[in-house]
């Protein structure tokens, strides 16, 4: 699935597949602990926003909504949100869980 959201824009989106069991370091940038794992960033940034398991179902159109949020630098956060999270002072770790309905 990776590899077909690569090829419908080559020229926007990279893809690299990591063996952990072969290089378990190459993982550690993207704090990627469980596989699969796919971990979406922005020019060569380690990825902050990350899914666990395979992403289909529920989950596939939230795939495809991060990676045009972090292609455009956009959080859609409001105002009171970012004046919470500007509060943080330690990085914070946020799971959200989609589960259908």
């Amino acid at each position: 699935m990776a590899e077909l959201l690569r090829d419908a824009a080559p020229e926007k989106v990279t893809l690299d597949v990591v063996d952990t069991n072969r290089d378990s370091g190459r993982a550690d940038p993207d704090q990627v602990n469980d596989v699969p794992t796919i971990a979406v960033g922005a020019n060569g940034e380690p990825g902050r926003i990350r899914f666990q398991g395979l992403p289909t179902g529920t989950e596939f159109p939230a795939l495809i909504e991060a990676v045009e949020r972090v292609s455009r630098a956009e959080h859609s956060l409001n105002a009171v949100s970012l004046a919470e999270l500007a509060k943080l002072k330690e990085p914070t770790e946020v799971m959200v869980f989609a589960t259908p309905t």
